[in-house]
């Protein structure tokens, strides 16, 4: 069986082809920058692609059986639609809450739906915010000013290790009792984002400082960083609401994997080399 690893070399795609070549699997790592796959496993079929440019797909859909999907809102149904003519059988997909749109009373996530809709077997996998957003988010200003210039300290989440997410792929794409089943992922833990900071400081021996801004503040921040407006208006509107609900805490990877899910602290002792 020959499956195929979309994002190859992102955070969690990286992980999962590991996991798989150590499970004996023949794996094709689609990458949009070859570049970066150095170091990849060998034995490992690299191919070019890039999910939103559709011409790019069959070349690297071809003979694989199985594929980790990952997509956008705006591609998803064409991707899954080359899946399936390219005669792939399963899917497992990569969603998100950052996918739903509102339509009238309803939520709706086009990725969800195009997966859902095909005639493929799937896994959907929906994991809540990632513990790597600490380093996407404060890493510079933690190393450089030993504090966090950010929105709703008291925002309580529970953020899931990318390792994780790449654990329940691997086990969904390889035993089919999977089949039809949407997994909400996350960490073993809420933790406020003041929580977090602390965590990190402790981690690497300092002191941080957690000075909060305004939605404004941090609009502006965001779309200077180059992240799209939808995805902002998005992320402030979660981050606003979890200081009230605060995130679930999902059970999820344990009953798929066997073994507890990594804690924040684990992530960050793993990446505490960033935020030094």
């Amino acid at each position: 069986m020959k499956i195929l690893v979309m994002g190859a070399t992102g955070s969690v795609g990286r992980r999962l082809v590991d996991r798989l070549v150590e499970s004996g699997q023949q794996v094709r790592a689609m990458t949009r920058d070859a570049s970066r796959a150095e170091g990849l496993p060998t034995g490992v079929d690299v191919r070019s692609g890039d999910f939103r440019a559709p011409e790019t797909l069959p070349a690297v859909f071809d003979g694989v059986d199985s594929a980790y999907l990952f997509s956008d809102p705006e591609t998803a149904r064409t991707v899954v639609s080359h899946a399936e003519e390219a005669g792939i059988r399963r899917i497992v997909a990569l969603s998100s809450i950052m996918a739903d749109e509102q339509d009238g009373a309803e939520v709706r996530n086009p990725v969800e739906e195009a997966v859902r809709g095909s005639g493929l077997d799937w896994t959907i996998l929906r994991p809540g915010p990632f513990s790597a957003n600490a380093r996407n988010w404060w890493a510079y200003a933690i190393r450089e000013f030993g504090m966090v210039r950010w929105i709703y300290p008291e925002a309580r989440l529970a953020p899931i290790h990318e390792d994780d997410v790449a654990a329940v792929a691997a086990a969904a794409l390889l035993d089919e009792s999977h089949t039809g089943h949407r997994y909400t992922l996350s960490g073993p833990e809420t933790l406020t984002q003041a929580e977090q900071v602390r965590i990190i400081g402790k981690e690497i021996d300092r002191s941080l400082a957690f000075e909060e801004i305004t939605p404004e503040e941090a609009r502006a921040m965001l779309s200077g960083a180059g992240v799209p407006e939808q995805i902002i208006d998005k992320l402030i509107d979660l981050l606003a609401r979890m200081r009230e609900a605060g995130s679930r805490v999902a059970p999820t990877v344990e009953q798929v994997t066997g073994r507890p899910a990594r804690t924040f602290a684990q992530w960050v002792s793993d990446n505490a080399h960033v935020f030094r």
